[in-house]
């Protein structure tokens, strides 16, 4: 757990304190400083991920973390789950503004199927982070601490992982608020947390990423809406993933079996 992070945080952090450093601290499509920014967010956790479970773990769970990485074959209902959650939690900011009187104000300047189109790209550019975030980091942790607890972890890790990034220019958190960016990590975490804990995909977790990434891109270059409505929209994002999480994950019955090596090891 500890060399995956400290290989996450060197493999990405390097890239991007070089960016701020030595390369003006801005980046523009195409420019060298925005390749450098794009692969060390890219092979982080990908990497970090692969080299720990390959070297430095036992041959079982490395079996179980490839078997986990390629599982497809779930419930049909956790696919539309991850269809229709980003969607919503896209549209709870225009849902707000207009609940509190000031209108619609969104409109499906482009069709919403074009989504789509962006899914490879978010895929590359967020989803694949789930490899080590999910499918290292939540896994390693659930051998010793509570669902909660663990969630709790990852999303601290993930949140300061992104830290650079308010130091470079042409990112989308440069300038923005990182109380706000720090909760919405929190009810994503929270929320990717049941997919894994209910699924065993972490293939899931890469397509629930990369659709709230997609969701947000696409909600959020159509309409401008005010601060304190996309705040809003964030707290009610926080609240409603505490309420699913504890309902389908902290209040199980069941115990939350994680697979070790020879056995199996129980949480609850």
């Amino acid at each position: 757990m500890i060399r995956f992070i400290l290989l996450t945080f060197a493999i990405t952090w390097g890239p991007w304190l070089s960016v701020i450093l030595w390369m003006d601290g801005s980046i523009a499509p195409g420019s060298p400083g925005y390749l450098v920014y794009g692969l060390g967010g890219l092979l982080g956790p990908v990497v970090a991920a692969f080299i720990t479970k390959r070297f430095y773990s036992p041959k079982q769970d490395y079996q179980q973390f490839l078997r986990e990485l390629r599982r497809v074959k779930v419930n049909w209902r956790w696919y539309a789950v991850i269809l229709l959650v980003p969607f919503v939690l896209g549209m709870l900011p225009y849902l707000l503004e207009w609940m509190s009187g000031g209108g619609f104000a969104f409109g499906f300047e482009t069709p919403y199927f074009m989504i789509l189109a962006m899914l490879p790209m978010m895929i590359l550019g967020g989803g694949l982070e789930e490899v080590g975030w999910r499918g290292v980091l939540l896994p390693e942790l659930l051998r010793k601490y509570s669902a909660l607890s663990a969630t709790l972890i990852v999303a601290v890790v993930w949140a300061v992982w992104h830290t650079p990034l308010w130091f470079i220019q042409g990112t989308v958190q440069y300038g923005s608020n990182f109380g706000w960016f720090a909760l919405s990590i929190l009810g994503s975490s929270l929320l990717l947390s049941v997919v894994y804990v209910k699924t065993r995909s972490i293939l899931l977790c890469v397509l629930l990423h990369a659709l709230f990434n997609a969701n947000s891109a696409y909600f959020h270059t159509t309409a401008e809406l005010n601060s304190w409505v996309e705040g809003g929209s964030v707290l009610i994002k926080l609240v409603l993933s505490v309420l699913v999480f504890m309902i389908l994950v902290s209040k199980e019955q069941k115990q939350l079996s994680i697979a070790t090596g020879g056995g199996v090891r129980e949480r609850y």
